[in-house]
C-alpha cells in the first residue's frame, strides 16, 4: 500500500475519519509533500535561490495602493478570516474571490482577465495566509507573489526565510497582534525606501519549482523495483500523518499572535482538532 497525499492533516482526515477502513496500519511507502516521506511531492514547493541581476532604478511603491489584497477561495474558517477582520480595523483589505461576493477574482490558481499579474500589483502587500497550520505545509499563495511586484505577507508555520529568501516578505508571526503588523504596514507605506528594499531583495530571488510529476512516478517505481522482497510495514497513518503529531491547534496557534484581539472565534469541523479512530 502507498500513502499519498498533497494536502494537509485536516484535509486528509475530514476525507476519511467517519468511514471505518482498516488499511491505515499497513501502509508500506509514503508519498507525500513532508521532507520525511519516502518520496517528496511538492505541488507547490519551490527552490529559490538569490540572483547576481542588476535591477533597473525604480520606485515600486509609486502609484500603488496603500491597501493590502487578499485572494481566498476557501472561506471554512481556520481562524484566518477572523485575524483578517481584526486586521482590517488597523489597516485597509480588500477581499476578493469566493469569500466575499462583491469582488470576485480568478479562480483556484488565481490568474485571469479579472485577477492578473498587474491587478495584485496595484497593491503594496498581499496577504498569503494558508487555511491549515501544519509542519511544511504550504501552497501556491506566497510563492506565485515571488515575480510579482508586491510584497507577501505569509501566514503558516513553514520556515518562510528557508523557502522564499531572508527580508523578501513579511511574517505574521513576527507580531504580537493585528494591530502591530498594521503599524508595521503602515511604516512601510510611508517609507518608499524601507518598501523598496524588501521589493529589491524579492525580484533578485530565482524561484524554481519542484513539482515534478514524470519524475515522482518514477521514483515510486524505482522504490518499489529496490524493495522488491523485502517485507516493511509502516507504524499507523493515523498516527505518522495525524493531525495533533503535524499541526497547531488554530486557537492555540492565534493567540500567540492576536494580543488578545480575536476572543473565541469559530473554527470549521474540518480545522478541528480531532482523533482519529
Amino acid at each position: 500500500w502507498i500513502f499519498f497525499e498533497t494536502e494537509s492533516p485536516f484535509r486528509t482526515w475530514n476525507s476519511f475519519r467517519w468511514y471505518n477502513v482498516t488499511i491505515w496500519d499497513q501502509m508500506n511507502l509514503t508519498v507525500t509533500y513532508a521532507p520525511d516521506s519516502d518520496i517528496t511531492y511538492e505541488m507547490y514547493g519551490v527552490t529559490c535561490s538569490k540572483t547576481t541581476k542588476n535591477l533597473e532604478p525604480k520606485n515600486y511603491a509609486l502609484s500603488k495602493k496603500n491597501i493590502a489584497l487578499w485572494a481566498v477561495s476557501d472561506c471554512l474558517s481556520s481562524g484566518r478570516m477572523a485575524y483578517v477582520k481584526e486586521l482590517q480595523k488597523h489597516y485597509p483589505v480588500d477581499i476578493y474571490g469566493k469569500c466575499n461576493k462583491k469582488l470576485l477574482c480568478g479562480g483556484h490558481f488565481a490568474i485571469n482577465k479579472d485577477c492578473s499579474n498587474p491587478f495584485f500589483e496595484k497593491y503594496k502587500f498581499y496577504l498569503a495566509f494558508e487555511n491549515s497550520y501544519c509542519k511544511s505545509y504550504y501552497k501556491e499563495k506566497a510563492v506565485k507573489t515571488m515575480p510579482l511586484e508586491t510584497i507577501p505577507v505569509v501566514l503558516g508555520l513553514p520556515n518562510y526565510t528557508e523557502i522564499l529568501g531572508e527580508g523578501t516578505h513579511i511574517n505574521v508571526r513576527d507580531f504580537k497582534s493585528p494591530k502591530e503588523l498594521a503599524d508595521h504596514l503602515h511604516k512601510l507605506s510611508a517609507d518608499d525606501n524601507a518598501y523598496n528594499e524588501i521589493m529589491h531583495k524579492k525580484l533578485q530571488m530565482k524561484c524554481t519549482s519542484n513539482y515534478k510529476h514524470t519524475n515522482m512516478l518514477c521514483d515510486m517505481c524505482k522504490e518499489l523495483h529496490d524493495r522488491k522482497g523485502q517485507q516493511s510495514t509502516l507504524p499507523d497513518m493515523r498516527k505518522v500523518w495525524g493531525v495533533k503529531e503535524n499541526c497547531a491547534n488554530s486557537r492555540e496557534f492565534f493567540k500567540e499572535i492576536d494580543g488578545g484581539s480575536l476572543g473565541e472565534f469559530k473554527i470549521s469541523p474540518v480545522y478541528e482538532m480531532h482523533e482519529i479512530k
